[in-house]
């Protein structure tokens, strides 16, 4: 009877189904009675069974324990060598169990790893950081054939081929868009401090770090402009639909957004290579050179702030407008390199 009792549990317990006051019945069975009296139904319940996938680790690890506990239970009874013989079964298990152990183990650590390489493959996304020194213009295509004239002291980040509902670049600095009309897909401008959304359209960003405010002036189409972290809030100065002709300001102290008129030779012409300025002051005169030239200029001379600065060059060396700004400023220049000198 306890015979058939322990056969049947074995057979459940091989099945990986067996409870857990299966498993402790069925290892009191074979600590009263041995293993000797599951020889042959083991034997064939073993080799017929192959369940060892679906065998849970815990299970295995209980058969292997109790394989080692055997072993050392018939070292302990220090029989002859022709008595000590193992039963087929125990043999087996005692070599199959450790390896389908780690067959399990590994298959779940491996299949982890694939699914996770394929996770990352496919939420993959590269971006391309395309950054301008100060003197230097670039144009960039964007893969939806979108065109961005970046100006000189600039950074632009966007991703190299555009992936989802929308199509996001993020800048630091100045740069004019010439965006592909897709209704399916608006087009997104982020700053430091303001959104930009259009569906096809050109117009200028301006965000300098430095300035005292962010620009976005519109040559074509339509653009809605929020400001960044902000909620929508209709009419309330939060956002603002720009049509040809306006420019969005938002004002950086007192974080206030609104529309002002422009001049195209300040906000457009500048990828034509004209620098512009009108009633500009003697410090943003000498940044903005700074930045078209790509030099660094120092002033050792006292200088009359009283009067502003207005003028056009367009391709012009930067000695000519120097020329004219000493005229205004009554002061002498020297350049060395990349190094201007003002006394």
């Amino acid at each position: 009877m306890k015979t058939r009792k322990k056969q049947e549990l074995f057979q459940k317990y091989l099945s990986g189904q067996a409870s857990d006051k299966e498993v402790d019945l069925l290892m009191r069975l074979i600590d009263e009675g041995g293993t000797d009296d599951l020889g042959p139904q083991a034997e064939i319940i073993w080799n017929e069974s192959h369940l060892f996938p679906q065998m849970e680790v815990e299970v295995t690890e209980r058969l292997t324990n109790r394989i080692a506990a055997s072993l050392d239970q018939m070292k302990e009874q220090n029989l002859p060598k022709t008595l000590r013989v193992m039963p087929y079964w125990l043999r087996v298990a005692a070599v199959l169990v450790p390896v389908a152990v780690f067959s399990v183990v590994f298959y779940l650590i491996k299949g982890k790893e694939t699914s996770l390489v394929a996770t990352e493959q496919v939420e993959t996304i590269t971006y391309v950081e395309k950054i301008n020194p100060k003197g230097q213009k670039s144009t960039i295509i964007l893969s939806d054939g979108s065109v961005v004239t970046l100006n000189a002291d600039s950074k632009l980040v966007y991703q190299e081929r555009f992936e989802g509902k929308e199509r996001k670049v993020t800048l630091e600095g100045e740069a004019f868009f010439d965006v592909t009309k897709d209704p399916s897909r608006p087009f997104i401008i982020e700053t430091e401090q303001l959104i930009t959304r259009v569906l096809g359209t050109s117009f200028t960003v301006r965000a300098y770090p430095n300035a005292e405010g962010v620009k976005v002036a519109v040559a074509t189409g339509k653009v809605s402009v929020e400001k960044a972290g902000g909620k929508k809030s209709g009419n309330d100065g939060e956002t603002l639909v720009l049509v040809p002709g306006e420019m969005g300001v938002f004002e950086k102290l007192h974080r206030t957004l609104n529309k002002e008129s422009f001049d195209e030779r300040d906000l457009f012409e500048w990828k034509e290579g004209l620098i512009y300025f009108e009633n500009a002051e003697f410090g943003e005169v000498l940044e903005r050179l700074e930045q078209w030239y790509g030099v660094s200029i120092k002033v050792e001379k006292r200088i009359s702030l009283e009067k502003d600065f207005s003028g056009a060059y367009k391709n012009k060396p930067l000695e000519l407008v120097l020329e004219g700004l000493a005229f205004v400023y009554d002061f002498e220049y020297e350049i060395k390199s990349k190094t201007v000198r003002i006394y």
